[in-house]
């Protein structure tokens, strides 16, 4: 049995989440980009998955709902909470 895994690494101007199991496997590259202008180096990458997800899951579609729930993935935006 293969070791299962994810992995972040990171690179100077990207990231790399990379998935593993027994069956499957694939890299998600995330780079800065212009609506992940706001956050620095070390956290654009958590500010442009919770974007993308926030901004799929406004899509009414039955097929996203429906891939949701085939693989079993469920998101939910925190309430941002400012710390000044």
């Amino acid at each position: 049995m293969n070791e299962s895994s994810f992995s972040i690494e990171h690179g100077d101007q990207s990231k790399k989440f990379k998935l593993k199991c027994d069956h499957r496997g694939g890299i998600l590259y995330i780079i800065p980009s212009e609506a992940s202008w706001v956050c620095d180096d070390t956290s654009f990458h958590a500010h442009a998955i919770e974007g993308f997800f926030s901004d799929l899951l406004k899509i009414s579609d039955p097929q996203i709902e429906n891939l949701f729930n085939k693989w079993g993935l469920f998101y939910r935006s925190k309430k941002f909470e400012s710390k000044e």
